[in-house]
């Protein structure tokens, strides 16, 4: 049901809304005996109160389930057209905060605000899936950590104190990158592709050893590399780069020098110029 099925008339939306009713009454006896996980996306603000009461408690029964188990995902009120109002309004909000100004706007900035509904959609998978240790959220000016499960081991913000409530998190509304943490290496990687292909539209996610980093599509290091050398005027030729995991890749390949570390994977390699073992063997070689 997306945003734009809200012009139909109101005794269709109605009769939608019964069917959905009707529906998660029966889910709530039988999902779990059957080993459903249901999850919803969307803005669930204009449904009715008890259909988001239902929503939720379908949400809560179905929580502990294996990840093994089959989900169903519900997309409700969700919609392009209602994703660009709300980058706009972030955009809107940070210049009347003085943060930018009205023509500092183009393609790169637009595509640098993460969905606020989407994101709170990652957050809830990151609560939801085992093996999650805490999730990192940048604002674009401050990193803010949620433990998910503290009796397993922090390999990327070990030292990060959560500063923040979760739900002062939701009510922030304003998200540069998502950094997930995980227990293994493997579970990082399985997660990211699994993030690309539920928003591939939106985001791109990089495994990056133990956690996944979810930032707006389009965005990586070498999107960074990419404005430092026009507005520098340096040549592609005397770009130099190293990285050792998935989400350098990007990086490694816009790089005309660049290298791969032999620690990282070995399907790593090929997307880099050179391997070496350390950085101090690739700056012998590249001088």
């Amino acid at each position: 049901f997306s945003t734009e099925n809200w012009k139909r008339s109101a005794d269709e939306v109605g009769a939608i809304m019964a069917l959905l009713k009707k529906y998660l009454l029966e889910a709530v006896d039988t999902m779990e005996k059957d080993h459903i996980r249901l999850h919803f996306f969307g803005d669930m603000t204009p449904i009715s109160p008890e259909l988001r009461a239902l929503a939720h408690e379908t949400d809560e029964i179905t929580q502990h389930l294996s990840k093994d188990d089959f989900q169903a995902n519900v997309c409700l009120n969700y919609g392009g057209r209602d994703e660009i109002l709300r980058a706009v309004r972030q955009f809107a909000a940070d210049c009347a905060a003085g943060e930018k100004k009205p023509e500092d706007l183009d393609d790169a900035l637009f595509s640098s605000y993460l969905d606020p509904l989407m994101s709170h959609d990652i957050m809830y998978l990151a609560k939801s899936i085992p093996g999650v240790v805490s999730y990192v959220v940048n604002d674009g000016f401050h990193r803010h950590r949620i433990i998910v499960n503290d009796q397993l081991e922090e390999k990327r913000y070990p030292g990060l104190m959560p500063d923040i409530s979760e739900q002062e998190l939701l009510d922030m509304g304003k998200y540069a990158q998502i950094v997930i943490s995980y227990e293994t290496q493997e579970e990082a990687s399985a997660i990211a592709r699994k993030l690309n292909d539920r928003f591939s539209s939106q985001i791109s996610a990089y495994a990056n050893k133990y956690v996944v980093d979810v930032v707006p599509k389009g965005i990586s290091k070498a999107h960074g590399l990419h404005f430092l050398k026009d507005y520098l005027h340096i040549e592609e030729t005397d770009i130099y780069a190293i990285g050792d995991a998935e989400n350098d890749i990007p990086l490694m390949e816009f790089a005309d020098q660049g290298c791969c570390m032999t620690s990282g994977k070995k399907e790593l390699h090929a997307h880099a110029k050179y391997v070496c073992d350390n950085i101090s063997d690739y700056i012998e070689l590249i001088i």
